[in-house]
């Protein structure tokens, strides 16, 4: 599939000036339909996924204050424990391949929480990058941190790249 109603060039300003209206519209509209009551179905249908992310042992809230108010912030946890599948903070996907304890952990940005408010064992969150921590729990991270997690991130993927594929597929026949 090919998008191709994208218009935008820098040196085009009318589809700049074109393209910010739609997001500004956008916006509106998606925050008027957040804060508008919603119809029954369309509260049936998130009573169902709450319901549906509530019955996945590894899925938590966490709980933050953000201006004042007390924000709910959906999490999945992986294990602590060695040799358990990476599982994706945000989306709860499963990382094929990738263990806890292996040096695949290193293409993450790795949360701990050993606080006891995501249960009474400690768990890891596996974000794609402290950004995407950022966004997603609206926590901050210092920039030492981001940087140390930059330079072990891009350190493995030059170890990854350095080993020799084997590139020879064999097909045996009987």
């Amino acid at each position: 599939m090919i998008y191709d109603d994208d218009h935008f060039h820098p040196d085009n300003a009318d589809a700049k000036d074109d393209y910010d209206e739609e997001l500004k519209s956008y916006l509106i509209q998606t925050e008027s339909v957040a804060t508008d009551d919603l119809d029954p179905n369309r509260r049936k249908q998130r009573k169902l996924m709450e319901d549906y992310k509530l019955s996945d042992k590894g899925f938590r809230y966490l709980y933050r204050m953000s201006n004042g108010k007390k924000k709910k912030i959906g999490v999945y946890v992986s294990s602590y424990k060695p040799g358990f599948t990476i599982r994706d903070a945000v989306t709860g996907v499963y990382q094929n391949g990738n263990i806890v304890g292996s040096l695949d952990e290193d293409f993450y940005f790795k949360v701990k929480f050993a606080t006891g408010e995501l249960g009474t064992d400690p768990v890891n969150l596996f974000f794609e990058s402290p950004a995407q921590f950022i966004k997603h729990t609206g926590m901050s991270v210092s920039d030492d941190t981001i940087k140390r997690w930059q330079s072990k991130y891009f350190n493995s993927i030059r170890e990854l790249n350095a080993k020799p594929v084997d590139t020879m597929q064999y097909i045996i026949v009987k």
